[in-house]
């Protein structure tokens, strides 16, 4: 019974030392896989995050902007305008609709825009 007992331990110990190889094998395979995509996806979150920071000033400035409508002068057509304040639409004032007064920074006239 003996010789059989050790000739059993012997077939299992070398049994799972082959499952135990090949189990870190595919451990390894998997660990080289996630990775190569960790580093993609740093690259990806750097990209965004400068595109973020790139979309933010943009908003900012418009928000920071005297016309972020983007309405262009009348009379000289330059996009230059700062807001002096609102009247009655000629039209449709008695409706309660207001026009947007914009002064030109380039020429310095006035301009009405019905929003």
């Amino acid at each position: 019974m003996d010789l059989f007992g050790g000739i059993e331990k012997l077939i299992t110990e070398h049994g799972s030392a082959a499952i135990l190889r090949e189990r870190i094998g595919l451990a390894a395979q998997q660990y080289a896989i996630l990775e190569k995509e960790n580093a993609s996806l740093k690259v990806r979150i750097t990209t965004l995050e400068a595109e973020n920071s790139r979309l933010q000033e943009q908003a900012r400035s418009v928000s920071s902007s005297s016309n972020p409508s983007g309405y262009v002068c009348d009379h000289c057509g330059s996009p230059d305008l700062k807001r002096t304040g609102s009247r009655a639409d000629p039209t449709f004032g008695d409706l309660g609709i207001k026009q947007a007064l914009f002064s030109c920074n380039s020429c310095g006239k006035q301009s009405a825009f019905t929003p």
